[in-house]
């Protein structure tokens, strides 16, 4: 083919390409067929965004009918009382506004008052985040749908008046408008998001229409209608003590949160689950009972409950979520029940009072609870723990620890017991969970039985007087860090036989990293150590020095 054949066979090709990705650019597809950043269908000639003032608008949708939606406008430009119009015009055709999109006028600080057109029917996620001078906003009954953070941190919001046509209220929806002193709910909302209302710092009431079919109020708290969920108690109501009704089996999230006015809840045993950040910020309260009926405690669930000074786990409790007491700062005791096998993480973090911990197990049943991570355990700041029932002798961890009864090593149950220098495992523990052993600095040996199978993320770490380790040929699993910053280690023992397979997840990241420089791998094999080599070499990082060896008297 002549080279101008071939100049104007690629010319062309090379133009189609060009063409090809302009449209991917813009957001559209290779069909002939554009769409907007909704994946709807929009006319090729029309611009997917435009500014009409001092508003971006986006297509949603062109044709048939022609909508845009107020797009992110955060500007410092934007200042004042706004009025959005109900109809723009770009390049020829109007279209009508109606939504406010996700983080519309997220952060415009200076916005003071907004009117929204009757032709809106959704706002959007965030679209008025933090707008921390808005006063005044009028929403038309056009509108069905307040997204999640919708007016999150409108603290200069007095007063909003949801009408009849809204039946969804997003999650956080009006959370952090602190100027906010009550609230109306129509009876056309069939959903309220979890903490809707919460961090309303001055709400003293939150009222229902009685024709609503989902929701109540009664004396100004929100509830289920049929009082089986208490949603929301008015941070401000007035009054010091409340007892909760015996129909409710569920305490929603936030329910209790910033009242910090109440200082006596008295929760009925129908009561099944605390959830999430259900009494956060109650600082007034100094003591709570949760009655045996509770299965559950939620994540900071008692959060910055600063007047707390004890606090007792009924034994139906399993689980305890992540920061349930964190800074709880007056905390001096907590009891927990041999029922409890986990405990999240940061949950007694920031409990700087705490002394005494009370356990109805032994020593192989507290291995056994799963902590989140070092913050979860109590024995972070408290001194004395009781076990079997115990309140007058506490339980002094010996220097050789004796788990042979131990069904479970749980994560980080250990972590930081520097008074430990051996420990013996028994062998019905399959799984030795994330930094059991943690900074455990005294430990210089360790007995692994051949039932475990997998050992988790930093549990030997910083182990720094371990000399030697062997791992039986039961271990399938070890993870990262699993014997990082163990600085004394100078043998280890593989006594299982070494894969060929370099991306192989057996031997984690640093598993063995920053260690001894002198530090001798024996393995049982030549296959083995020609594999664990392989292994050094694709990953250098999973181990400290390269010294691998056949370990005496094995046959090659």
């Amino acid at each position: 083919m002549a080279f101008k054949e071939l100049f104007k066979k690629y010319k062309i090709y090379t133009i189609v390409g060009i063409i090809i990705l302009l449209m991917l650019v813009a957001g559209g597809t290779i069909a002939g067929i554009l769409l907007n950043k909704n994946n709807q269908e929009i006319d090729a000639a029309v611009r997917d965004e435009f500014t009409v003032g001092n508003l971006i608008y986006a297509v949603l949708t062109e044709g048939t009918t022609n909508t845009v939606e107020v797009d992110d406008t955060t500007s410092t430009s934007i200042s004042g009382a706004i009025e959005i119009p109900s109809q723009v015009s770009n390049g020829g055709i109007t279209y009508t506004v109606t939504e406010i999109g996700r983080s519309a006028f997220q952060s415009c600080s200076r916005l003071t008052s907004i009117t929204i057109p009757n032709s809106v029917t959704s706002i959007g996620e965030r679209a008025f985040y933090s707008c921390s001078s808005l006063t005044n906003i009028t929403i038309p009954d056009s509108v069905t749908s307040i997204g999640s953070y919708a007016f999150d941190y409108c603290s200069s919001l007095t007063s909003i008046t949801i009408p009849n046509s809204v039946t969804r209220i997003g999650n956080s929806a009006f959370n952090g408008c602190s100027g906010l002193t009550s609230i109306t709910i129509p009876n056309s909302v069939t959903t309220i998001g979890d903490g809707a209302f919460s961090s309303c710092e001055s709400l003293t009431s939150i009222n229902v229409n009685s024709n609503n079919s989902n929701y109540c109020s009664t004396n100004g708290i929100l509830f289920n209608k049929t009082q089986t969920r208490l949603i929301k108690y008015p941070a401000s109501k007035s009054g010091t003590s409340y007892s909760i009704p015996s129909s409710v089996t569920s305490i929603g999230a936030y329910a209790f949160d910033s009242c910090s006015g109440l200082t006596s809840i008295t929760i009925p045993d129908s009561v099944t689950s605390i959830r999430n950040s259900a009494f956060n910020g109650c600082s007034g309260l100094t003591s709570i009972t949760i009655p045996d009926s509770v299965t559950s405690i939620g994540n900071y669930a008692f959060e910055n409950c600063s007047g707390l000074t004890s606090i007792t786990i009924p034994d139906s409790v399993i689980s305890i979520g992540e920061r349930a007491f964190r800074y709880c700062s007056s905390l001096t005791s907590v009891t927990i029940p041999n029922s409890v096998i986990s405990i999240g993480s940061q949950t007694f973090s920031y409990c700087s009072s705490l002394t005494d911990v009370y356990y109805a197990g032994d020593i192989n049943d507290w291995v056994s609870i799963d902590f989140g991570d070092t913050n979860a355990s109590p024995l972070y700041y408290a001194d004395n723990l009781y076990l079997n029932g115990q309140t007058s002798t506490p339980y002094t961890f010996p220097s050789e620890l004796d788990l042979s009864n131990a069904t479970k090593i749980g994560s980080y149950s250990l972590s930081s017991q520097t008074g430990i220098t051996s420990v013996t495992i028994g062998n019905q523990v399959t799984n030795i969970g994330n930094g059991a052993f943690r900074y455990c600095s005294s430990l210089t040996s360790v007995t692994i039985p051949n039932s475990v199978t997998s050992i988790g993320y930093q549990t030997f770490y910083n182990c720094s007087s371990l000399t030697s380790i062997t791992i039986p040929d039961s271990v399938t699993s070890i993870g990262d860090s699993a014997f990082e910053n163990c600085t004394s280690l100078s043998n280890v023992y593989f006594n299982n036989d070494i894969q060929n397979n370099t991306s192989s997840s057996y031997i984690g990241w640093s598993a063995f990293g920053n260690g001894s420089s002198t530090v001798t791998y024996w393995v049982k094999d030549s296959n083995s150590l020609a594999n664990i080599q392989a292994i050094k070499s694709a990953s250098s990082s999973k181990f400290t020095g390269s010294n691998f060896q056949v370990m005496p008297g094995d046959i090659n």
